[in-house]
């Protein structure tokens, strides 16, 4: 009964992180590619320093400091101490790891799509958000996918807490 509540546990914490990474890495992807030097550099900087740290390093970081990292904006608001549980700092850490390197995978992807077609698109009058559901997502996708197959692995290795170096 134990292993599958670790289970359960685990799993939760894998796909909940992979989920939220995957929606805020695409996100990234579409800031990072529009042409802003600012917004480039911020989000480099942020893909390079999450995916260098070890997660659990930053797990145990977020678990232990965030009763005093959100406490005094809680406490702004009105609201008492808040520490975060060990799941919800593993899904948050993960998350933002998966968002990382997910931000990679979609920019390689999106910058794939050849660029005749996104000028054809643009020649018929399409607009940016019909460009992207019609033309560069399903495009891009088929790209995407290896690299996001090996981003669900390191969700699920990270979620199991295996960068410690065991096999």
């Amino acid at each position: 009964m134990l292993l599958f509540e670790g289970l359960c546990h685990t799993l939760l914490i894998s796909v909940l992180a992979y989920l939220i990474g995957l929606v805020l890495g695409f996100c990234l992807a579409l800031a990072n590619g529009s042409g802003v030097r600012a917004i480039h550099i911020a989000i480099k900087t942020y893909s390079y320093l999450f995916r260098a740290l070890p997660e659990l390093i930053l797990i145990m970081l977020l678990y232990y400091a965030s009763g005093d990292l959100f406490g005094w904006m809680f406490k702004l608001m009105g609201f008492g101490r808040v520490q975060l549980n060990g799941t919800a700092a593993a899904i948050v850490v993960l998350a933002f790891v998966s968002a990382a390197f997910a931000c990679e995978i979609f920019s390689a992807a999106i910058k794939a799509v050849p660029v005749g077609m996104v000028e054809d698109a643009i020649s018929l009058g399409m607009g940016p958000m019909r460009r992207l559901r019609r033309i560069i997502f399903p495009l891009m996708l088929p790209l995407a996918f290896p690299g996001l197959a090996n981003l669900w692995l390191l969700a699920w290795r990270g979620s199991r807490g295996d960068e410690l170096g065991s096999p």
